[in-house]
Protein backbone atom coordinates (compact mmCIF):
# COMPACT_ATOMS: atom_id res chain seq x y z
CA UNK A 1 0.00 0.00 0.00
CA UNK A 2 1.28 3.36 -0.47
CA UNK A 3 -0.24 5.18 2.41
CA UNK A 4 -3.21 6.23 0.49
CA UNK A 5 -6.75 5.36 2.39
CA UNK A 6 -9.70 4.07 0.94
CA UNK A 7 -11.71 7.27 0.32
CA UNK A 8 -8.03 8.52 -1.51
CA UNK A 9 -8.25 5.99 -3.89
CA UNK A 10 -12.24 6.55 -4.73
CA UNK A 11 -11.50 9.84 -5.03
CA UNK A 12 -8.63 9.60 -7.17
CA UNK A 13 -10.26 6.90 -9.56
CA UNK A 14 -13.02 9.45 -10.17
CA UNK A 15 -10.93 12.46 -10.64
CA UNK A 16 -9.19 10.14 -13.31
CA UNK A 17 -11.64 9.32 -15.07
CA UNK A 18 -12.76 13.36 -15.37
CA UNK A 19 -9.03 13.57 -15.89
CA UNK A 20 -8.88 16.22 -13.79
CA UNK A 21 -5.63 16.58 -11.89
CA UNK A 22 -5.81 19.85 -10.05
CA UNK A 23 -9.24 18.96 -8.40
CA UNK A 24 -7.92 15.86 -7.57
CA UNK A 25 -5.27 17.62 -5.47
CA UNK A 26 -7.23 20.16 -4.00
CA UNK A 27 -9.74 17.14 -3.05
CA UNK A 28 -6.44 14.91 -1.64
CA UNK A 29 -4.95 17.67 0.00
CA UNK A 30 -7.43 19.75 2.18
CA UNK A 31 -10.45 17.24 2.60
CA UNK A 32 -9.29 13.58 3.28
CA UNK A 33 -6.17 14.44 5.67
CA UNK A 34 -6.52 15.12 9.19
CA UNK A 35 -3.41 16.79 9.46
CA UNK A 36 -4.43 19.41 6.94
CA UNK A 37 -2.56 19.94 3.41
CA UNK A 38 0.80 17.98 2.33
CA UNK A 39 3.46 20.17 1.50
CA UNK A 40 3.89 18.27 -1.59
CA UNK A 41 0.53 18.74 -2.84
CA UNK A 42 0.70 22.36 -2.22
CA UNK A 43 3.77 22.94 -3.78
CA UNK A 44 2.69 21.10 -6.80
CA UNK A 45 -0.30 23.29 -7.17
CA UNK A 46 2.42 26.36 -6.75
CA UNK A 47 4.02 24.86 -9.79
CA UNK A 48 0.71 25.29 -11.83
Amino acid sequence: MSGQSLTDRITAAQHSVTGSAVSKTVCKATTHEIMGPKKKHLDWLMEL
